[in-house]
């Protein structure tokens, strides 16, 4: 079950008003979730009031995975811990050193498994990516649908300035010599979809400052096939 939250959004049918934007989430997570052989109901969009939210959790609960977007950060609206909490569903971590999705929740109540993703569209791209595939590839029996972690070497110097494990967007290719290297693809946040479009890898980077010189093997999760297989194979 997907459910999106915050009375800023409208449906993408809708011309957004003053304060308003579009809810693209909801349809990036539809893709993603067939992407990864599970089928889905659309639960629309519930505002930030907590009856109306907590109608809609109710019947997101009865889902094997419900995955809510926006309203689990620190902010006088996010109140989707509070009323997920109410409704029984057992936190069981909220916030994780990550750029970007740091406000990523997961939780549980019964045999339905709950996860509160950020309302940035980039963070609940990387949060679905790294946290709620892995189990739906584990509920559906097929480990094929997990993304491919490689060791690949950087086509390019990159300066990383967090304290965060960052998921940046990246593009992987071959390089004159056939082999794969990945680059990062200029993005300017977590609002910034057209980034995500750019590119058909994530680079990891450990939470530190520092630089990394050209060549140097990094953690990538291929975002699909990329045209090569990794002679260096990967894992977590």
């Amino acid at each position: 079950a997907i459910l999106a939250t915050g009375s800023e959004l409208v449906e993408i049918g809708k011309k957004p008003g003053p304060g308003q934007i579009r809810n693209s989430n909801s349809y990036a997570l539809a893709a993603q979730s067939l992407d990864a052989g599970a089928s889905f109901a659309y639960l629309g969009i519930a505002a930030d009031d907590p009856q109306s939210l907590a109608q809609k959790v109710v019947s997101g609960l009865a889902a094997d995975v419900l995955l809510l977007s926006g309203g689990v950060s620190v902010g006088d609206r996010d109140i989707v811990p509070d009323v997920l909490a109410g409704a029984g569903v057992e936190i069981l971590f909220h916030k994780v050193a990550m750029k970007p999705g740091r406000p990523v929740l997961f939780g549980k109540k019964g045999t339905c498994l709950v996860f509160g993703l950020p309302g940035n569209p980039v963070s609940a791209f990387v949060g679905f990516e790294v946290f709620v595939r892995p189990v739906l590839a584990h509920l559906v029996g097929d480990p094929a649908i997990a993304r491919a972690w490689v060791s690949l070497p950087l086509a390019e110097d990159v300066d990383v300035v967090t304290d965060r494990t960052w998921f940046a967007p990246a593009r992987v290719d071959r390089d004159v010599e056939g082999n794969g290297t990945v680059a990062l693809v200029q993005s300017r946040g977590s609002a910034d979809i057209p980034a995500l479009s750019r590119g058909n890898a994530l680079a990891v980077f450990p939470g530190e400052t520092a630089t990394y010189r050209k060549g140097t093997r990094v953690r990538t999760i291929l975002l699909g096939d990329v045209g090569f297989v990794s002679s260096t194979g990967g894992g977590r």
